[in-house]
């Protein structure tokens, strides 16, 4: 609600910057202030254990990983 607030003109928003990514980049959003400020949460990928070798396991964790990457550069 932060978010489509701040999209309809009602205020600012305070949130992570991979929430908001498109909005930033087609112009709908923008940043206030340039200063990052790194999040004390973590985010744990989990299966049965076993199961991780899996082809299909193994590309989906390969991918999550590279869209991390990219959401912490973003955040640089």
């Amino acid at each position: 609600m932060t978010v489509e607030a701040a999209l309809l003109g009602q205020g600012v928003a305070l949130v992570r910057s991979g929430h908001v990514e498109n909005e930033i980049s087609d112009g709908r959003l923008v940043r206030l202030f340039d200063v990052p400020f790194p999040s004390p949460l973590a985010y744990y990928f989990v299966c049965p254990k076993g199961i991780e070798a899996q082809p299909h396991i193994a590309s989906f964790r390969q991918w999550l990983v590279g869209e991390a990457l990219k959401g912490q550069r973003l955040d640089d």
